[in-house]
C-alpha cells in the first residue's frame, strides 16, 4: 500500500457570506497535487442560508463548482465544518498554478463569515 502525503491548506483571510460574488483566490497549487475534499469553517454564525461554489480556475479557463458545492444552513454554530467529500469529483487533480476561487452564489440574510 502506498503512503499518501495528505496536508491540509485554509485561506489567510475572513471570507463574508452574505455577498453574492466571488471571493479570494485563496488557494493556488504550487505543485501538483490531488484534492480530496473541500470545506468551510465557520466563524461567526450564519443567519440565513448560504450556498457556495468552488471553482476550479487557470489563467485561460474557470470552472463552475467544479471543485465542489457546499451549503452552510440557517444558525450554522462558530466553529463547525461544512465539508463536501461526497461527490462524485473527488479526488480531483489541480496542476502547477491552478487556483480555487470560492464564489458565493445564495448569501445568507446577514452574518456568516469563515475560512476555506
Amino acid at each position: 500500500m502506498a503512503y499518501e502525503n495528505r496536508k491540509y491548506w485554509h485561506g489567510q483571510t475572513i471570507e463574508v457570506l452574505t455577498s453574492a460574488a466571488d471571493h479570494s483566490d485563496i488557494f493556488v497549487a504550487a505543485q501538483r497535487i490531488k484534492v480530496w475534499e473541500v470545506g468551510f469553517v465557520v466563524a461567526v454564525q450564519t443567519n440565513g442560508a448560504a450556498t457556495a461554489k468552488f471553482d476550479k480556475t487557470n489563467d485561460a479557463t474557470r470552472g463552475d463548482g467544479d471543485a465542489g458545492v457546499l451549503t452552510i444552513p440557517t444558525a450554522t454554530a462558530v466553529n463547525k465544518v461544512i465539508k463536501d467529500t461526497t461527490s462524485s469529483i473527488f479526488p480531483f487533480t489541480m496542476n502547477r498554478g491552478e487556483f480555487i476561487t470560492m464564489e458565493v452564489t445564495s448569501a445568507a440574510a446577514t452574518a456568516g463569515q469563515g475560512f476555506y
